[in-house]
């Protein structure tokens, strides 16, 4: 009787399920990877997860629910917030500078670019033909990586202080500096950035996230929202406190998502900078969230020494809802996505779109030509955030959804 007390002791061991308290959050599916999971970052139907000591891990996402890793590559040091596009993956990992991993095949990722920065690489951000590094008490570096093979460091800012969290649009780069706050410099010419303006939040700042026309600054234990439409004179609009360590934030429409460390996954609605409201989040008891990626309807989280966790975050989605392709009938297909300056859409040829922002409002309307294909460009005027893209064409329709991050 002991022997079989054991055993069943040891099989609800391996299939504990943690004490949890959520709101509008649930779970869907998770991976023990076996490795620290620091960072994650999806593009497709594939989670490239930053493991820390261990490189990265590729994972399967197809079917949420049970997702499985294929495929892994080592790097020399401690690999941090990484980036992803098309098929590479930008690791700034930490002494050993930057690092670019081949991931055309995804069963065999391979590095195939490497360049030395000075000081320690914590996350890295992509522009065009620019990858912007956080390179600790290196500052910003700025690297051509127009050639993958052969990155080439262009352009450096080494007076921020101690640079840990790094985020840019087309012209600004937005760095978070520890007791330095918020610096914000033009890089319109990235040989030369310059600082053009700052804010001091009297904390420690790690991370940052903008959405116009706000800044969405993170630290221990606060969010702050700084309005940087005049990029010289940046103000605060809004404070939260939080308590704990805030190591990750992405911004989607009126919501915040962050990874809390200790305080779990949770969701702020932001839509009133002044007035920032709790909304959601998912506690797991005695583990660490480091790093996210959000999608619509899905919050993709490096769970530390947990490995990898998959939860579902539809309800702050359901503003508006995409219209299935009928068998049969017309596709719609839209790429980048999610996309910076503008994204192309596949329809039915001679048929209408129209672009609905979250709330349903029409904010854009094109005519798809005879090539089945037509660009929007969101205008200046037009934040970031979801929006549906809609194809209409002798009274049928199909929708998708898009995300526009300036």
């Amino acid at each position: 009787m002991t022997k079989y007390l054991c055993i069943l002791i040891i099989i609800l061991s391996l299939t504990t399920v943690y004490a949890r308290d959520s709101l509008n959050v649930s779970y869907v599916g998770q991976l023990y990877t076996g490795v620290y999971a620091f960072d994650v970052q999806v593009q497709g139907t594939y989670a490239y997860i930053s493991a820390a000591w261990d490189g990265i891990r590729l994972v399967d996402i197809s079917d949420p629910t049970a997702p499985v890793e294929i495929s892994s590559c080592d790097t020399d040091h401690y690999t941090n917030e990484i980036a992803v596009r098309d098929c590479y993956v930008y690791v700034p990992d930490g002494e050993n500078g930057l690092v670019i991993v081949n991931v055309s095949d995804e069963l065999w990722p391979f590095e195939t670019g490497h360049i030395p920065l000075s000081g320690y690489s914590s996350e890295v951000v992509l522009n065009g033909n620019y990858a912007y590094v956080a390179a600790s008490a290196g500052g910003l570096r700025i690297v051509d990586i127009s050639s993958p093979t052969n990155p080439v460091e262009i352009g450096a800012f080494t007076e921020p202080g101690y640079a840990v969290g790094v985020f840019t649009d087309e012209v600004y780069v937005y760095l978070a500096c520890g007791d330095s706050g918020l610096k914000i410099l033009d890089v319109e010419d990235p040989a030369s950035p310059v600082e053009i303006g700052f804010y001091s939040t009297g904390d420690d700042v790690n991370n940052v996230f903008v959405q116009a026309p706000y800044a969405y600054v993170t630290g221990e234990g606060f969010l702050n929202v700084i309005d940087v439409m005049n990029p010289y004179s940046p103000r605060l609009m809004g404070t939260y406190e939080i308590g704990g360590d805030i190591l990750d934030i992405q911004v989607i429409g009126q919501y915040a998502y962050i990874a809390n460390r200790e305080g779990g996954f949770k969701v702020f609605d932001v839509s009133i900078p002044s007035e920032i409201e709790l909304v959601g989040y998912y506690d797991i008891e005695d583990t660490r969230m480091d790093g996210l990626h959000v999608i619509p309807s899905y919050a993709y989280i490096a769970w530390a020494y947990d490995g990898f966790l998959i939860l579902d975050i539809s309800f702050f989605f359901s503003g508006i809802e995409e219209a299935p392709n009928k068998p049969g009938g017309h596709s719609l297909k839209a790429y980048p996505n999610p996309f910076n300056a503008s994204v192309t859409v596949e329809a039915q040829p001679f048929s209408r779109l129209e672009f609905f922002d979250i709330s349903g409002k029409l904010v854009d309307t094109r005519n798809v030509s005879g090539t089945g294909k037509t660009t929007w460009e969101p205008e200046n005027e037009v934040n970031s955030g979801i929006y549906l893209v809609k194809d209409t064409f002798l009274g049928e329709s199909s929708s998708q959804r898009i995300i526009y991050l300036k």
